[in-house]
């Protein structure tokens, strides 16, 4: 199993072995046509590229990363009002921007403000596009473009810190874990586990008719769907099989505002082994993914980390305190915030803005999403 992620720079032992190899497919798609000549600008201005996403603390006094291109960090949130200042901005050519909307009317402004035929690039530092209206930018001629799989070993590696297994390992303990989400993230963090002995039980969406499978059958799926050899980690058919005796359970997948885990789901996860056992879980997944009675219901002997963006966390946070802090439930938007992360995604995007974005990123090159 490999996990997905060009070769870029790191210091975290198995992270950084994980980091070394090559990933074909990923790196393909980042380079794709990188060496081709870069069409003129249209308007014959210099490259302007505004950022608008989070950025390595040195990315922005690094000239030498895009040279001849005009680096714009503005001020404010991504709004159709930031056009106003077309003179400040010098005609911007691409965008970069990371989880903030992006919708019809701040894409149209753009539009309508660069010289006809112009080539014009939204660039999505990181994976998901949720929050792009992409039917829009594809209507008005509008590059998207996202950076699969970047930042997947260093997500990874926050989860199997988090969730303390290699720890366990070492006191001797046998920790049995769930892992649900096979997307880029979900085989990273499988391939920690394994590096420490730990075969997890992986938990993805499967047809009623897949559930039925026998175990000899989940395991021809699990490596000719998901890319996960059977000797690394086995397929579940269903959550509520897989929780109960659960010590380590990680949360990598997308959600669609439907709890994964509800209130029957923590009771199948506290049933089985030693009652008062230490299990411990690590969301990267949006908070929905629980329902904020299971997130109160858990006992104090479960330790929950949820890690996503503050302006999401928020909210469910405050509902799930009304009756005073959790201290088994934690908050955090560690996850991606780390130095080595950040560049990575930085170095990843730049290849975007240097080569690809002129006359070589087609309309079409809207990638899937997945963790």
């Amino acid at each position: 199993m490999q996990c997905l992620s060009p070769t870029f720079r790191s210091t975290h032992g198995v992270a950084s072995a994980m980091l070394r190899r090559s990933a074909p497919r990923a790196q393909a798609y980042l380079l794709k046509q990188a060496s081709s000549p870069a069409a003129k600008s249209a308007s014959g201005a210099p490259d302007s590229i505004i950022w608008m996403a989070p950025s390595a603390k040195d990315f922005k006094q690094d000239t030498a990363l895009s040279p001849g291109s005009n680096f714009v960090f503005p001020a404010g949130g991504v709004d159709a009002s930031l056009f106003e200042k077309m003179d400040t901005l010098g005609f911007p050519t691409t965008i970069v921007v990371s989880a903030q909307k992006v919708d019809e009317a701040f894409l149209r402004a753009w539009r309508e403000k660069m010289p006809a035929g112009e080539r014009l690039t939204l660039v999505r530092r990181g994976t998901s596009m949720g929050s792009i209206d992409s039917k829009a930018a594809k209507a008005l001629g509008i590059a998207v473009v996202n950076t699969p799989g970047v930042n997947s070993p260093h997500v990874a590696k926050f989860v199997f810190d988090t969730l303390q297994i290699a720890d366990a390992v070492k006191a001797g303990k046998s920790p049995r874990a769930v892992l649900v989400g096979a997307g880029s993230v979900g085989r990273c963090v499988a391939d920690l586990m394994t590096s420490v002995g730990v075969k997890p039980t992986i938990i993805e969406h499967l047809t009623v008719q897949e559930q039925q499978l026998p175990a000899a059958e989940l395991e021809k799926l699990l490596e000719s769907r998901f890319g996960i050899s059977a000797k690394s980690a086995t397929l579940g058919s269903t959550l509520a099989a897989a929780l109960p005796g659960a010590t380590h359970v990680a949360l990598c997948c997308p959600t669609d505002g439907t709890p994964i885990m509800n209130e029957s789901m923590v009771d199948k996860l506290v049933s089985g082994g030693g009652a008062d056992r230490e299990i411990r879980i690590a969301c990267i997944a949006r908070p929905d993914a629980f329902s904020v009675d299971a997130i109160r219901k858990l006992p104090k002997n479960v330790h929950c980390q949820f890690d996503y963006g503050e302006s999401i966390l928020a909210p469910v946070r405050a509902q799930v305190n009304e009756g005073g802090d959790r201290a088994n439930v934690g908050w955090s938007s560690k996850a991606m915030n780390s130095e080595a992360c950040k560049a990575d995604m930085d170095e990843a995007v730049n290849i975007f803005c240097r080569k690809a974005f002129r006359g070589i990123v087609a309309v079409s090159d809207v990638r899937p999403t997945g963790g």
